[in-house]
């Protein structure tokens, strides 16, 4: 990554902080910044897929409250979950047949 070999592996512990390789490798690793990289391409693809379907902030505020909601009420919602119901079952019918418990 660096190019940089660690001669410092090879001394003691107690040595590392006098190696110019070690200081060296420690300020690149401590100016590195981390990422939650999946994170934030979720937060971004959902943000983006959210724009596209509303037209104001209040329309994407209530949809992703929906979703919120949903998966509380659903915390282990499957497809197959969701398909041994009928699509007329009412949401009371839909929750028990889950498992749902509000308490």
């Amino acid at each position: 990554l660096t190019n940089i070999h660690p001669t410092f592996l090879e001394l003691p512990v107690t040595q590392w902080a006098s190696d110019s390789t070690f200081i060296e490798l420690s300020g690149i690793v401590t100016s590195l910044q981390v990422v939650n990289d999946a994170a934030e391409r979720a937060v971004k693809f959902g943000s983006d897929f959210t724009k596209v379907l509303t037209k104001s902030e209040k329309q994407r505020q209530n949809i992703l409250q929906a979703v919120e909601l949903s998966r509380r009420a659903f915390p282990h919602a499957t497809r197959k979950c969701f398909n041994r119901v009928n699509a007329t079952s009412s949401v009371i019918e839909l929750m028990v047949s889950s498992g749902y418990d509000a308490r």
